[in-house]
């Protein structure tokens, strides 16, 4: 049962990373323009120049679509992958075109869905497991034994070394009533007789 269940782990972690390489690859000969796809020169050209603009609508879904199929900030890649898609759907569609080409939008759905199922299943730990550039540190294995004698001196930092405390020690006596002077009735008054 337990190999099973590792078996159906290992298989979804395939299957997720095929489908982001897929849309990954999708958007990626769409931005260079080898295929039908999102074409954000629109939104850039009433900022600047269209030749300046379609180098930066290139380079902006490009560089996400690798970010997304390596595995860099994954969740930020496809969120913005996800809101750059629908944008310029909604931007050709309905206020660039005259009528909506409803072929283009089931495209741009599809593309929106598969982007969305391959962030929506993931957990933190699945996040960064699934990055194919991972960034972790090694982790640091123990010695078996005594942990007094794995720690000597030797590899301690020199701010830890201090003399051990070989005896503990004596308390200071404490000054008890009785080694007072005794009070003599003489020199107490009475005030109340």
């Amino acid at each position: 049962m337990q190999a099973r269940a590792q078996v159906n782990k290992s298989s979804f972690h395939i299957k997720d990373s095929v489908i982001r390489v897929l849309i990954a690859s999708y958007l990626m000969a769409a931005s260079v323009g080898i295929a039908p796809g999102p074409d954000l020169i629109p939104l850039f050209t009433p900022f600047m120049s269209v030749t300046v603009a379609t180098a930066f609508s290139t380079l902006v879904l490009f560089l996400l679509a690798y970010a997304m199929m390596a595995g860099i900030w994954l969740r930020i890649t496809i969120l913005l992958l996800a809101v750059i898609l629908v944008g310029e759907s909604f931007m050709e569609n309905f206020i660039l075109a005259e009528s909506p080409d409803l072929g283009t939008i089931w495209q741009d759905v599809v593309v929106l869905c598969a982007l969305i199922q391959s962030l929506i299943h993931l957990t933190n730990r699945q996040l960064r497991k699934s990055a194919i550039v991972r960034r972790s540190k090694p982790v640091r294995r123990l010695e078996a034994g005594d942990p007094l004698v794995r720690l000597r001196s030797d590899d301690l930092p020199e701010r830890m070394h201090t003399p051990p405390v070989t005896t503990t020690p004596k308390p200071k006596p404490v000054e008890t009533i009785q080694s007072q002077k005794p009070v003599e009735d003489d020199d107490i008054a009475n005030i109340f007789a």
